[in-house]
């Protein structure tokens, strides 16, 4: 298999090699349709995030997906928040902060920017 499309981690001793350049869907429908076209030819997605990995975790022979762009968070109801594939941690606290919602456990680096 050949590899012409290169990322890596915010580590420099990180690199991936896919068979496809990072993709970046808009919506849940895109993604569909990603992953559809991705099961006809016989290759896999992996939802990259923001490369931030300290392995090769973020690497695939395949189709890379960056989720940014599906980025919302929405407070439901019942007390419950439906939260994008691309949200970050920031954002989430932050609309769960103006609902007058919280998580139960945050994690320390959810932080670094909110506190």
């Amino acid at each position: 298999m050949h590899f012409r499309y290169v990322y890596r981690s915010y580590q420099t001793s990180i690199y991936c090699s896919a068979s496809s350049e990072i993709l970046k869907p808009s919506s849940v429908q895109e993604v569909q349709n990603i992953v559809l076209s991705a099961i006809q030819n016989g290759k896999t997605v992996k939802a990259i995030g923001s490369r931030h990995s300290l392995t090769d975790v973020i690497c695939t022979d395949g189709i890379p997906i960056d989720l940014h762009y599906i980025n919302y968070t929405i407070v439901n109801k019942d007390d419950t928040a439906t939260v994008g594939g691309g949200a970050e941690l920031v954002n989430v606290l932050q609309s769960l902060q103006d609902n007058g919602k919280s998580l139960i456990h945050v994690p320390t680096f959810g932080l670094f920017r909110y506190g």
